[in-house]
């Protein structure tokens, strides 16, 4: 099936596109400047999408992390090897409130 059966847009149309001459609109947005060279009101725009916008916002948290404090997984083995880690069950529930609380800002 091709695109042009789908959307309903008969050969006589496409092959009237395809036919017309003239600057088309891209040309005429090149050709819309300034004296200065600068492209007047009414010209290409970039958004970046707020998916983009989050990915840069992780990298950036990511670059500024420290790497693994390997003092502190030390410490941790070595308290699991000694059976002497506890787990603070108010702490546990407390960080999780906050976290959750923080997602929903």
């Amino acid at each position: 099936m091709q695109v042009k059966d789908a959307l309903g847009i008969s050969n006589k149309t496409v092959e009237g596109r395809e036919r017309t001459s003239g600057p088309s609109k891209s040309s005429d947005r090149a050709a819309k400047t300034t004296s200065s060279g600068t492209p007047s009101s009414g010209g290409d725009r970039v958004e970046i999408s707020r998916r983009s916008r989050e990915a840069a916002q992780a990298r950036e948290v990511l670059a500024s992390t420290p790497p693994v404090r390997s003092e502190k997984v030390a410490e941790l083995k070595s308290q699991i090897e000694n059976n002497t880690y506890e787990v603070k069950p108010d702490k546990v529930a407390h960080k999780m409130i906050v976290d959750f609380l923080n997602e929903l800002v």
